[in-house]
């Protein structure tokens, strides 16, 4: 035996000898199963033979440790190689860097050597490549080496990092694999596409994942990188953020208002404006708009559309009031906005006049008299079991208690319908008279407060640490919002992610770290689009200026404007916005939608048959209106989003590949 083999075995038998004596005197014994594989972890540290370090390379040394970033540049040349050093790490890792050139790269111009292994390389950024414990000696080498005389490459950004990176209990994108195209699939999901310039996708590639998604996904009613207004574009109302926050565009309440004002400074024609207002028979397609338009934030919307058509959904069929409606969407992504935790969110949700009017426990009454609650108890189930997905399982005194209990706790909640107040009925008024003022007994919890609101406001944060709320909400989430394929184990990682959170969660950052985890970029996530997604997002990547998402498919002189939406909806038998097939139960699922023989043949039909699904205006003479009823011509500009090479000429394989 040599040396260190015979050092190895020393401390192989001590290590042995320490475990025996353990095991023999320690109060919990190792069970046989985990004495073997704690055996077979010191086998392999101490009889692991690793071939010896090559040679210190010749050229330029960057010696680099775990999880640093170098960011100086270093060059190289035929005759100067530039190689990183490293020592072994516990475990795989990632080293990447940047390659820029003084001409172009060749495929055999430049050589990458890690120890002994030839590797390929590019030009461009974010040049990653992952090495196992296997492959790495004690000491590694990366050489990058330049084999074409008149060529001088430039390296930046290097950085060595391990593989397995955790953000909120996730394993999340390493910087190779956080990429344009992982980019896109995260505005396809969660902006229904979104408006950023191929620029802008480029540049949150380059960052790191969770700064880009800090950037790409927030509640904020504008979001000029995600949703910039085109160049040249006059209809720039949205880039315009009001000194008043009251007014803000942003806010669906006042975007109905702005879409039907005569003085509104957009392209639809003024006999047509009043039909997309508050009592417009049109009134199903502002929210179409307010999704397309640049200038807003379709983030926002996406989750403002989940909301309050499929978690919290209410219904314009079931009496809830278009005025209601848009108070409600309004105060649910105030509270996102302002940050608030995800229980506070539903308590806002909890104490709307929507849902009052959906449920109708705005006529609960608690008689102190004869001690009987004249109530129903629709939203005292509801609160739990949709708000939160607690169902009473396990829990014998569930319906016999925590509901009748709940209805009590909803008593005295009192829509506002003065005619000459502002608000009218979205409102509600919480009084005492007829509220049963003592504590309920709610999932084995007393629940105290003076009226409904406070009850509610005392009831939330212990329904959201509830066991079957951690066990069940996060999966309603994802599920609705990204994934129709989750096995047990992705359910189990979204649990332990969420419960990570704690009880002041906020639903904005569990949606950051799903959207830059390998639980969404993977092969098994699946999202079936149902077609209110489909057709809200092909409008998004079809229209370039927001004079198409204005006129949004209709019809001018003679030609289509902007990519359909509504009537795709309609054609499917889809549901209208605010008005979900499945009522309280949400609208159209994307597997109803992919399971349907109809949306099938429309989607067929719409790319063979009907072109004109397809096909939009390319030019208007007169459909461009200036605030002051002048017209302009209107022409589509595609070469203004087409790659286009320094040398100015458009090229096939650039464009194919760009259209897919």
């Amino acid at each position: 035996m040599g040396k260190h083999t015979s050092i190895k075995a020393y401390l192989y038998w001590a290590c042995l000898s320490s475990l025996l004596i353990f095991q023999s005197t320690a109060y919990a014994q190792l069970s046989e199963e985990r004495m073997a594989t704690v055996m077979s972890a010191i086998t392999m540290m101490l009889f692991t033979e690793r071939p010896a370090p090559i040679d210190t390379p010749d050229g330029q040394r960057v010696p680099i440790d775990l999880n640093e970033l170098i960011n100086g540049s270093f060059q190289a040349s035929s005759n100067n190689p530039v190689f990183a050093e490293f020592e072994l790490q516990d475990g795989e890792v990632e080293f990447c860097f940047d390659l820029s050139s003084n001409s172009n790269v060749g495929l055999n111009d430049v050589s990458v050597t890690f120890n002994e292994t030839s590797l390929r390389a590019r030009a461009g950024k974010d040049n990653c490549y992952k090495f196992t414990n296997n492959s790495q000696r004690d000491v590694n080498f990366l050489i990058i080496s330049v084999n074409n005389p008149s060529l001088t490459v430039t390296l930046s950004r290097l950085e060595l990092t391990s593989t397995n990176q955790r953000f909120r209990a996730l394993n999340r994108l390493t910087r190779g694999e956080w990429d344009e195209r992982a980019v896109r699939k995260v505005l396809k999901i969660f902006a229904f596409g979104g408006h950023a310039l191929d620029e802008q996708i480029r540049d949150w590639a380059d960052m790191d994942a969770l700064d880009a998604i800090e950037e790409m996904l927030n509640f904020d009613k504008h979001n000029f990188k995600l949703s910039p207004i085109a160049p040249g574009d006059i209809y720039r109302a949205t880039e315009v953020i009001a000194n008043n926050e009251d007014n803000d565009i942003g806010l669906f309440t006042n975007w109905i208002n702005f879409l039907s004002d005569a003085n509104s400074n957009t392209p639809i024609p003024l006999d047509r404006r009043e039909a997309l207002g508050i009592d417009g028979y049109l009134f199903r397609d502002t929210f179409n708009r307010m999704v397309t338009v640049r200038g807003l934030n379709p983030f926002r919307q996406r989750i403002g559309f989940w909301e309050t058509n499929y978690h919290l959904a209410v219904n314009r069929d079931a009496g809830v009031s278009r005025r209601q409606i848009a108070r409600y969407y309004d105060i649910i992504m105030q509270a996102h906005e302002d940050g608030l935790p995800y229980y506070q969110v539903m308590g806002v949700a909890a104490k709307s006049a929507a849902i009052a009017e959906q449920y109708g426990h705005q006529f609960n009454e608690w008689d102190e008299d004869s001690g009987e609650c004249f109530c129903n108890d629709d939203f005292a189930r509801e609160i739990h079991q949709l708000f939160y997905g607690i169902f009473g399982v396990n829990d014998p005194n569930h319906e016999q208690v925590s509901i009748p209990e709940t209805a009590k706790m909803l008593t005295d909640m009192r829509l506002l319908r003065d005619e000459n107040s502002p608000d009218n009925d979205v409102v509600v008024n919480f009084e005492t008279d007829d509220h049963h003022i003592g504590p309920v007994n709610i999932l084995q919890r007393s629940i105290t407060g003076a009226d409904a609101a406070a009850k509610i406001d005392n009831l939330m944060p212990i329904s959201m640490q509830h066991p079957e709320s951690l066990e069940n909400l996060p999966i309603m989430i994802i599920s609705v919002l990204a994934d129709d394929n989750m096995g047990n184990g992705t359910r189990n990682q979204l649990r332990n992610s969420w419960a990570s959170l704690g009880v002041n969660r906020n639903l904005l950052d569990f949606l950051h770290a799903y959207a830059i985890s390998d639980l969404f970029h993977n092969r098994q996530q699946r999202k079936q689009f149902t077609s209110h997604e489909r057709a809200l997002y092909l409008a998004n990547k079809n229209n370039l200026e927001n004079i198409e998402a204005y006129f949004d498919g209709n019809y001018v002189d003679g030609d289509r404007l902007g990519r359909t939406i509504g009537g795709i909806i309609e054609d499917d038998f889809a549901g209208e916005f605010f008005r979900p097939l499945n009522n309280v139960f949400g609208g159209q699922t994307g597997a109803a939608a992919s399971d349907s023989a109809l949306v099938f043949e429309n989607n067929y039909n719409r790319l063979t048959d009907n072109a004109e699904h397809m096909r939009d205006a390319t030019n208007c003479e007169d459909c461009a209106l200036r605030p002051n009823g002048s017209s302009n011509a209107w022409e589509k500009d595609w070469a203004s989003v087409l790659p286009r090479r320094d040398d100015g000429n458009f090229y096939v394989a650039e464009v194919a590949q760009w259209l897919w």
